[in-house]
């Protein structure tokens, strides 16, 4: 049976050096990392250790990162450099969940705003109830986290945790563009099957019951070509079987194709209580290398009676987004309807449809040479009552960034480096990983080794600390937060594309 090791991130209140991993089981190695351990369930006792180191930030600066490299898919550069925390002023907003949903829902006017409109006024930002203000208590301890290895998997691309077999436990959705794979592992054996071999080139997922009959399923994008901006781009959503642990080759069911369809995702946009797939594609349709001059179409597709049949579609945008490369559903304002954050070379923009509202410049991400520019990820998160924008920048990039607001309502908010620590930045989530109300950054590096990266707020000195969870075994291109072993804390499924593996990170809080 393999060793188990675990990776400490200390308790702590200020400013201290960055965390070394430990082996609890034997002596650590040499270079404080550890090794996959493919067990079941582990379990042990956490260690603790220093961690953190703190820099000045660059607030409303863009910066200088280095020039990522303008493909999707594992990457072959060097390892990102160590940086620190930085400075931000506190945001002023509602409080959210780990997704940045709201947790009081009202009822909006179910309208779609004009496309390609500018807002002109402020989007609803309700202010902080004192009841959220006073739920959340910092915490100065910080969980450790242990390593699992799920599975090897080659050139993986996407993971996504949700309960496929409806035992209660979450499992974990992978795929691969290059080798066409599409594929589910069950907790907490991680036994392998299928969900489809009649799609191909894979590049995002997101599961939901979309039938009605109790059980998830899967809308899935396909013929995704980072080089072919006039075809391809599939959507189709996969119907779950009765058991998915014998049949597997899940139906599947047409719903559009719109070339290099690049993020797909759930979201109840018109507050009626069934949600719609939202489509975003990563280039316009008939844009050309390298700079990918056009707007791609952000559609929305209602559920039908039949879902097995045509599809409706509404286009929200067809004139904002540029090199779009992130989608983020969440409840900005606590009505019933969903929104829309987006992350582009147009940097972060806000979708309101249930409101009619226009979209709104969160974000104007980093100002370089197309393609290279804006922003690449983005989360939205909370600090007690008050409410933070995370986001990569440039595309595929380097930094860290947070957004909060400024001092005028009707200006994109303020940007604040926190560090330039990785080499490509490719996954990012916010999550209250400890439990206090305070939600942290977690973000991937798909880098040769790869580095899974927490970015915490500490109030009393008004930083972000980064805090290293891993480093040199997973080249983080996917992110999913979610208990896994149902201990009711969060945990954290990685999915490495050079380094042909998925993972999960148990919560030892």
């Amino acid at each position: 049976m393999s060793p188990s090791f675990r990776i400490p991130c200390a308790a702590l209140l200020g400013l201290c050096a960055i965390a070394a991993c430990e082996d609890t089981s034997s002596s650590s190695s040499s270079d404080g990392r550890v090794t996959d351990t493919p067990d079941v369930m582990p379990t042990g006792e956490a260690s603790s250790g220093p961690e953190g180191t703190t820099v000045t930030s660059q607030v409303n600066d863009p910066g200088s990162p280095s020039t990522p490299s303008p493909t999707e898919g594992p990457p072959s550069s060097t390892n990102p450099s160590e940086a620190g925390t930085a400075s931000t002023p506190a945001a002023s907003a509602s409080q959210t969940t780990p997704d940045g949903t709201a947790p009081t829902p009202s009822t909006p006017d179910d309208e779609q705003p004009a496309p390609g409109a500018t807002a002109t006024t402020p989007p609803n930002d309700p202010a902080p109830s004192a009841t959220d203000a006073g739920a959340a208590v910092w915490n100065g301890e910080f969980p450790s986290f242990e390593r699992h290895a799920i599975a090897d998997f080659s050139d993986g691309y996407y993971a996504v945790a949700f309960d496929v077999d409806g035992d209660g436990m979450q499992d974990v959705a992978a795929l691969s563009s290059s080798r066409s794979a599409l594929v589910w592992f069950k907790n907490p054996t991680w036994e392998r099957y299928d969900i489809t071999t009649a799609a191909q080139r894979f590049i995002c997922m997101d599961p939901y019951d979309v039938d009605g009959d109790g059980d998830i399923d899967l809308a899935f994008s396909g013929d995704f070509d980072l080089n072919d901006s006039n075809s391809g781009g599939s959507v189709y959503w996969a119907e779950a079987p009765d058991d998915p642990t014998t049949n597997e080759e899940w139906p599947l069911h047409a719903i559009d194709a719109i070339p290099t369809t690049h993020r797909v995702r759930w979201g109840d946009i018109d507050g009626d209580g069934r949600k719609e797939l939202l489509n975003l594609p990563i280039f316009g349709t008939g844009s050309s290398a390298p700079e990918h001059v056009g707007p791609v179409r952000l559609t929305a597709y209602p559920i039908p009676a039949d879902p097995t049949g045509d599809w409706e579609k509404n286009v929200l945008d067809d004139s904002l987004l540029e090199v779009a490369h992130a989608l983020t559903i969440v409840d900005w304002d606590g009505d019933a309807s969903q929104d829309i954050l987006t992350a582009s070379n147009a940097g972060v923009y806000l979708f309101q449809p249930g409101l009619g509202a226009a979209p709104f410049q969160l974000g104007v991400g980093f100002d370089g040479p197309r393609p290279d520019r804006g922003s690449s990820e983005v989360g939205l998160g909370a600090l007690g009552a008050d409410r933070f924008v995370a986001t990569i920048e440039p595309w595929h990039g380097t930094d860290a960034v947070v957004y909060t607001p400024g001092t005028s309502s009707t200006e994109p908010w303020t940007r604040t480096v926190l560090g330039t620590d990785f080499a490509r930045g490719h996954a990012l989530m916010t999550a209250d990983l400890n439990g206090d109300g305070y939600d942290e950054i977690i973000g991937g590096d798909q880098n040769s080794g790869g580095a899974l990266i927490v970015y915490r707020f500490v109030p009393d000195s008004d930083t972000w600390e980064k805090i290293d969870i891993d480093r040199g075994n997973v080249a983080v291109i996917g992110i999913d937060v979610k208990d896994m072993d149902g201990d009711g804390d969060l945990d954290i499924v990685a999915i490495g594309g050079s380094s042909n593996n998925v993972v999960w990170f148990e919560n030892e809080g």
